[in-house]
């Protein structure tokens, strides 16, 4: 299966993000016909649960859980 290329910036861009700020945890939530976001606050995260996007991935102090 062939990745987005929006999933694969926002993978990058959260791991980044994540390991410049230790003790954040960053998602990258992606929704049909839509460019992948990367999210750090836990009630938006909520939010785009409820509005229908899936979490992609999370990450930790830079690494993948």
């Amino acid at each position: 299966m062939i990745e987005k290329k929006s999933l694969a910036k926002a993978r990058t861009q959260a791991q980044e993000i994540s390991a410049r700020n230790p003790g954040v945890t960053v998602w990258v939530m992606d929704k049909p016909n839509r460019k992948a976001v990367v999210v750090i606050f836990e009630w938006v995260y909520r939010e785009r649960v409820l509005d229908g996007w899936t979490c992609y991935c999370k990450f930790l102090n830079g690494k993948m859980m």
